[in-house]
């Protein structure tokens, strides 16, 4: 299995696993669906973590960045939060922009919605033909699109961290972890399927598509990736919207909503302190480490 260090210090295991070092602070949100203002609130407050850490900052969504409602205002129903108008391509242009400018400091996971555009299942969640990523392919044109799946080929699984923390799209429900199949996990050969057969396809299905899992589980999978120095407790992800904004499944597991299916008074983000340990979920502390994206 391949193992490359960047000059950030960001580690690549394979093409799936992804682990940050121990010092820095992190900012994760997840599930952005297109949600422009939610993304430039993120982009903001990481460049003021980069500028108070003296560029020793990082930020990691975890996946379904593309793919929002296609309602009006007046079409608005109350379940999905605060009303947005989908933006998903000004989200990809501004994140690849910024990419491009501070490399390995900005990152994403791949999500259930960015897999359907790379061999995964065709996503329906909003009725649009035919399908949202159809949808979206021919809204952006051949060459976008082209451009695009080339990225999300090339994004992690998984991002894991020293200071205790393994983040994932989904709930990890990953029944035989093992290190080297997630490092080396492969995105075609799936569009054939349906969401509901995904969630027990190995690996890839197991961590894009869950959106729950036990503890027994959860404990198995932060054993397997540990890796040079690692100590995780915690798995931290999204896919499925949480009305307060997190849920602390277990002792083991966060389930963080920072913009998709929320109003913007529940919207929450993580900010970690990469040198220090967080042991469980009640160190992800309410106005601490779990802090309002809208103040």
């Amino acid at each position: 299995m391949k193992t490359v260090e960047r000059e950030s210090g960001l580690v690549h295991y394979g093409d799936r696993i992804i682990r940050l070092p121990d010092h820095g602070t992190l900012l994760i949100s997840t599930d952005i669906h297109g949600n422009y203002d939610d993304y430039l609130r993120m982009r903001s407050l990481f460049e003021d973590a980069y500028r108070r850490s003296n560029g020793d900052a990082w930020m990691l969504f975890t996946g379904d960045l593309i793919h929002g409602p296609p309602y009006t205002q007046q079409e608005w129903p109350d379940y999905l939060g605060t009303y947005y108008s989908d933006n998903s391509q000004s989200v990809l242009d501004d994140f690849l922009q910024l990419r491009d400018f501070l490399g390995d400091r900005i990152l994403t996971l791949i999500g259930n919605h960015e897999h359907s555009h790379v061999g995964g299942p065709k996503t329906h969640k909003f009725g649009r033909r035919p399908s949202e990523a159809g949808w979206f392919e021919q809204a952006i044109g051949p060459e976008v699109t082209a451009r695009y799946a080339k990225f999300f080929r090339t994004l992690p699984l998984i991002c894991v961290a020293p200071c205790g923390i393994v983040v994932s799209h989904g709930a990890p429900r990953v029944m035989k972890p093992d290190f080297e199949e997630v490092a080396t996990a492969g995105f075609d050969g799936y569009d054939h399927l349906t969401a509901a057969d995904m969630a027990d396809i190995p690996i890839v299905g197991e961590l894009l598509w869950c959106r729950s899992t036990g503890p027994l589980v959860v404990r198995r999978y932060l054993r397997e990736l540990e890796v040079d120095g690692c100590r995780n407790s915690i798995a931290i992800y999204g896919h499925d919207p949480v009305r307060e904004g997190y849920d602390k499944a277990s002792a083991e597991q966060l389930c963080l909503s920072t913009s998709y299916g929320l109003k913007n008074v529940n919207k929450r983000y993580l900010e970690l302190d990469l040198s220090k340990h967080y042991g469980s979920v009640d160190d992800l502390r309410d106005g601490i480490e779990l802090k309002s994206l809208w103040e």
